[in-house]
């Protein structure tokens, strides 16, 4: 591996953490810069995810309000705000 100078980042932690990065997968810094910046490209051209159907909708969100409950936070009343913000996400579903 090489001990080149990073001219692309400014930031001292930044820095730190691509080269432990780097050491970890035995690669060089930038080596590793092209990698993450290829990753980058790939995600905001070709990936699509894919929609989130109501169902699973419903069910990440219970997920969540169970976890808020098990770490102490209790669901606030958003007097219907819900309703409205489904009927706009979804106008197919009931």
């Amino acid at each position: 591996m090489s001990d080149e100078k990073i001219t692309i980042v400014g930031d001292d932690m930044l820095e730190t953490r691509l080269r432990k990065n780097s050491e970890k997968l035995n690669i060089s810094v930038s080596e590793l810069i092209d990698h993450y910046i290829r990753r980058a490209l790939y995600h905001e051209y070709f990936y699509e995810p894919k929609p989130i159907t109501w169902e699973e909708w419903k069910e990440r969100s219970r997920k969540n309000v169970e976890k808020d409950k098990k770490r102490g936070i209790q669901p606030c009343d958003n007097t219907g705000m819900d309703d409205i913000f489904v009927k706009m996400a979804y106008p197919d579903e009931k």
